[in-house]
């Protein structure tokens, strides 16, 4: 069975079990591997072309909006004109450093569970965090519903020490250790945009990450860049949008205007290397390996 049928079928099966966070997150996967019109065909008939009254909130509304969403963001069609091939920057890699000039820097995580605590040469965790901590102090969880959080040490929400692991939320406030509330490591946990699994963690209190960044990405499917609010990092003088995606085979991305990579040619969409550059008109990338 080819990754375009598995995925299929683990769409139909989403699907019939109604499980609109996972049909999202598939289709998403599944756009990136076959034709624009194939992951159509899934659709129920009832859904492909939705009435003009419809619940935009609805299930099957936000699934087309989808589609719709990922055609524009692939850019022009057509085959990848690359001449001068480079090895993809393969997923899953645990970490990698994503520079965007005139924005700041963050640490890309791509794995499923993500630990957070005191830095360790040992490489045991993922988001290293220069506080009084322990060295596994916390992990976040990802599955196809949502984020959830698990406390080894004193861990609060809101304020609210937890006890077990607990949802997590848009907008809000992780705080690792500290002897009263206020006191630790303090995180934002932001998921953005609606049509993705990506969340981002921004730095509330003075503790930096190692090496310095300015936040955290937890990238799942796909990770935009550009000047709305709801981009998962927001590059306020940008005039379109850049989309860092999974593929079957690595990492790419996709844009509205077109991109050099790596001082390659002139192209919308493009797998990345290991240390890649991306450049356009007031546009810069640079993404650096890190150890798994």
């Amino acid at each position: 069975m080819t990754e375009s049928e598995r995925l299929a079928e683990r769409l139909k099966r989403a699907r019939v079990l109604r499980r609109w966070s996972e049909v999202l997150a598939v289709a998403d996967q599944l756009r990136g591997l076959v034709p624009p019109a194939d992951p159509a065909t899934l659709l129920p008939e009832t859904a492909k072309d939705p009435a003009p009254d419809s619940d935009p909130a609805s299930p099957w509304t936000r699934f087309a909006s989808l589609l719709h969403l990922g055609d524009r963001f692939r850019g022009v069609t057509g085959e990848i004109a690359d001449s001068n091939p480079r090895p993809i920057m393969s997923l899953p890699a645990n970490r990698f450093l994503m520079w965007v000039d005139a924005v700041g820097g963050y640490l890309v995580c791509t794995h499923e569970t993500v630990v957070l605590g005191q830095p360790d040469r040992g490489g045991g965790v993922d988001v290293p965090l220069l506080g009084d901590l322990s060295r596994r102090h916390a992990a976040i969880h990802r599955d196809i519903e949502g984020y959830l959080i698990e406390p080894f040490r004193t861990v609060r929400i809101n304020g609210r020490k937890l006890e077990r692991t607990a949802p997590l939320a848009d907008g809000q406030e992780i705080e690792l250790g500290g002897d009263a509330p206020g006191a630790g490591v303090r995180l934002r946990f932001r998921r953005p945009h609606p049509l993705s699994l990506s969340a981002r963690l921004d730095r509330i209190s003075f503790h930096r990450t190692q090496p310095a960044t300015d936040g955290v990405l937890l990238f799942a499917d796909a990770c935009i860049l550009g000047p709305a609010a709801t981009s998962h990092v927001v590059c306020p003088n940008w005039k379109s949008d850049l989309v860092l995606h999974r593929t079957a085979a690595g990492l790419a991305i996709r844009s509205t205007v077109p991109v050099s990579i790596d001082s390659g040619p002139v192209l919308h969409r493009g797998p990345l290397g290991p240390a890649s550059r991306v450049t356009a008109p007031n546009l810069s990338i640079t993404f650096e390996p890190l150890g798994a």
